[in-house]
């Protein structure tokens, strides 16, 4: 039990660490390096200048923490709960999230290239801010009424993932692959998809305004009220969609 401990620049090498509780624990610039935390607590620490390297976080549960100016490359959450907890100024490069639950989860001025959520991750309400997500794999996850702000989502890979109600608004997601995607009441506006794919993803009451679609694959995608007012569709696919408002119309 580390309540209330001081493990500032402690080091931690090959551990492996089991129900331990880190409970307004100063972790300040401490190093966790190829670490096994498993079931373990975070409840308000101060976790800043922190290093996670190849870690796995198995089943931890965080809550109102503060992950300010950390390095966490190439580890592992599995069957992690987070609450109300911040990535800052840090980055968070090549790391998976599996099998997550999270609440009001944001990430603000963060490099997380090569981020990666798989098997149905759900964040709810999730926030990234001023993010490099480059490269990240979102694969059957949950993130409704997610908000994008001013974030890169170069090359990024998004399939089969509930993005309902987000807000990518201002993002540049050249050469995007946001496949099979349920991106319904979601807004887009002076979005940068050039090149970018959303074969078979749900577009519906979906905001394109003055989003730049140049060349962008809408094949199969599903359509219904979708807003495309000032969009740059040059040399776009739209091929064998359906017009959900349109097959409405036609049963009626």
């Amino acid at each position: 039990d580390f309540t209330d401990a001081d493990l500032t620049d402690a080091r931690c090498t090959q551990c492996e660490l089991s129900q331990c509780r880190f409970v307004r624990t100063i972790l300040h610039a401490t190093v966790l390096d190829k670490t096994l935390l498993s079931k373990a607590e975070f409840t308000q620490p101060r976790v800043d200048g922190a290093s996670f390297k190849q870690c796995l976080l198995r089943e931890a549960t965080v809550t109102d923490t503060h992950f300010q100016n950390v390095t966490m490359t190439r580890s592992l959450w599995s069957r992690a709960t987070l609450t109300n907890t911040t990535f800052e100024e840090g980055t968070v490069t090549a790391t998976t999230f599996q099998e997550c639950r999270g609440e009001k989860i944001r990430f603000r001025d963060a490099d997380c290239t090569n981020l990666r959520l798989t098997h149905a991750t759900t964040f709810s309400q999730a926030a990234f801010h001023h993010c490099i997500l480059d490269k990240a794999s979102f694969r059957d996850s949950a993130l409704p009424k997610a908000t994008f702000v001013r974030s890169t989502l170069r090359h990024a890979s998004i399939h089969a993932c509930d993005l309902t109600g987000a807000d990518l608004s201002g993002c540049r997601a050249q050469n995007a692959r946001i496949r099979k995607t349920d991106l319904t009441g979601a807004k887009l506006v002076r979005t940068d998809l050039h090149g970018a794919s959303l074969r078979k993803s749900r577009l519906v009451e979906t905001d394109f305004t003055a989003a730049n679609c140049y060349g962008v694959d809408f094949f199969r995608t599903v359509f219904g009220h979708t807003r495309m007012t000032g969009a740059n569709l040059r040399r776009s696919l739209i091929e064998e969609y359906l017009d959900t408002m349109h097959e409405e119309e036609m049963i009626r």
